[in-house]
């Protein structure tokens, strides 16, 4: 607008065009509902252009709640290194896993840089929910006493006399819970430097059990090898020798549970024997002997984890020993203790009584929980091997043991 009188108004014509990226996700938010633990399911995210001008990826980020049940999965295998460039019109895909392992509410979320001017960084979020499909309860009943063959593995070193006192003085404890609870024994000794027996086999038809078992003890003196090879003598003892199926001892009876008790307070060096088995191969040995692992059972009487004790005599910690007793869900006691009719009473419980107990289906371990009498138990571990719940001390003769646990879902392929 002038004061020109001919043409006070003046039109000027003006045209351009920008030149930008513009960047597009999609979904900006999506929600993957329930989905059973075990199972899976995938969204694909979009990211596109729009724009006149090529969009520049310079940053693709996946943040996740805790613990993440939720998986970004690797993108630069078909889109290159970042940055990435997507021209105008064009779109690259992301894909995005979730597969719940827990009951939590999960949420995530894509942070996408670029060179759009208007907005440089954009989100999509997502949700989710686990939930297990189906519960299983198993029931048992602790009235499954057995007949046991009991091999005791004595150390016969020099620093053993007090101890072998100690086993003699309280065998009388062992045999009253067998003779209580009415099943038939077998009871052998070897030493941790010959897998030979001892005397004969004790059984019910023994007169004199007790009398017996500490003649025995009584020959077996202090005047053995100072490298005290237990885990060798016992696998020697029950693979060819004394303890054998195959040997016309008797002691080895395929219905009964076999128990192994080491007496030691010192660590197995039966790696002087064979340095090729180590005590997993030991417990594996025992395992192959019977047709079910609740057949067998390992205990040990020795110096404590992880650094052995000082009472009583002391005793060092018997390594190889515990390992064994662990395998295979034995106990394992203090030989420093100073009652040993605890320690006697509690082994003639736990070689007859039921302690491990397999499930019916593999479960979701975080989910087991276990019931004795009604009342929650928490003196057990899970064996994923056996698919057992183990107890640390045997449940109570006639005691009601339920497991309950959740599966993982049969997911739809």
């Amino acid at each position: 607008m002038s004061n020109d009188e001919d043409e006070p108004e003046t039109v000027i014509y003006l045209d351009g065009s920008g030149d930008a990226p513009v960047i597009t996700i999609t979904p900006n938010y999506y929600d993957f509902g329930t989905e059973f633990v075990g199972c899976e399911t995938t969204l694909e995210v979009e990211i596109g252009n729009i724009g006149n001008s090529a969009l520049i990826l310079t940053d693709i980020e996946y943040f996740a709640s805790m613990p993440s049940d939720f998986h970004l999965y690797e993108f630069e295998s078909y889109l290159g290194q970042l940055p990435v460039s997507i021209l105008p019109g064009d779109k690259i895909k992301l894909d995005i896993e979730y597969a719940p392992m827990d009951v939590l509410d999960d949420s995530a979320f894509i942070e996408v840089t670029s060179n759009d001017p208007a907005s440089p960084i954009v989100f999509s979020d997502h949700d989710g929910l686990g939930d297990y499909e189906s519960w299983i309860n198993d029931s048992f009943t602790q009235d499954s006493l057995v007949d046991v063959d009991i091999l005791f593995v004595i150390d016969n070193s020099g620093s053993m006399g007090s101890n072998q006192t100690n086993i003699k003085n309280n065998f009388d404890t062992f045999m009253n819970a067998f003779t209580a609870a009415g099943i038939s024994y077998n009871v052998a000794l070897i030493t941790t430097d010959n897998q030979d027996f001892v005397g004969p086999v004790i059984s019910t038809a023994t007169p004199d059990p007790v009398s017996e078992f500490n003649d025995q003890i009584d020959s077996i003196g202090t005047r053995g090898s100072a490298q005290e090879t237990g885990l060798w003598t016992a696998y020697q003892s029950t693979t060819v020798g004394d303890a054998s199926a195959t040997s016309a001892t008797g002691f080895f009876r395929s219905s009964a549970r076999l128990v192994v008790v080491y007496v030691s307070d010192e660590p197995d060096w039966s790696i002087w024997r064979d340095s090729s088995l180590t005590p997993s191969d030991y417990s594996a040995s025992l395992l192959s002997l019977k047709s079910s692992p609740s057949l067998v059972v390992t205990h040990a009487i020795a110096g404590d984890y992880p650094s052995g004790c000082s009472a009583n005599g002391g005793a060092q910690f018997g390594d190889g020993y515990y390992d064994v007793v662990n395998d295979l869900g034995g106990t394992f006691m203090s030989i420093c203790a100073s009652d040993w009719s605890v320690t006697m009473d509690t082994l003639a419980r736990d070689s007859m009584s039921m302690v491990s107990f397999q499930l019916s289906d593999a479960p979701i371990e975080d989910t087991i929980s276990v019931n004795v009498d009604g009342s929650t138990a928490y003196d057990w571990v899970y064996d994923t091997i056996e698919n057992a719940v183990t107890f640390t001390v045997a449940p109570a003769e006639g005691s009601a043991i339920d497991i309950s646990y959740a599966v993982l879902a049969e997911c739809a392929q």
